[in-house]
């Protein structure tokens, strides 16, 4: 399974200042045993560059109505004052009835 996920318009605020960009860019590709490879972009337009970009895992052990699992995603250093790649682990909770799926990160 392959799945491509991209957003139309994102936003942020800081210091009375408002900044609108396209977000994240998401490529995930299915794996053996329940997990993902995932793969985010993102690219800034205001300022012209890719301001985040990572590479990672995402394991949900069982499949059921209720599934817990865990991303783990290496952050990758792409703006020329980042020397050195970040980790970052999340919990995730998806919830499956009929047609309707909720997923939600948290850590």
């Amino acid at each position: 399974m392959l799945e491509v996920r991209g957003g139309l318009l994102g936003s942020e605020r800081e210091s009375q200042k408002n900044a609108y960009f396209s977000p994240l860019l998401r490529a995930n590709l299915g794996l053996p045993y329940n997990a993902e490879f995932v793969s985010e972009l993102e690219y800034r337009a205001d300022e012209g560059e890719v301001t985040d970009a990572a590479l990672g895992l995402k394991w949900v052990p069982l499949r059921r109505e209720l599934n817990l699992g865990v991303e783990a995603l290496l952050l990758l250093p792409v703006s020329g004052g980042e020397a050195w790649a970040g980790v970052e682990c999340v919990g995730l909770a998806t919830f499956r009835r009929g047609n309707v799926l909720l997923h939600i990160d948290a850590g």
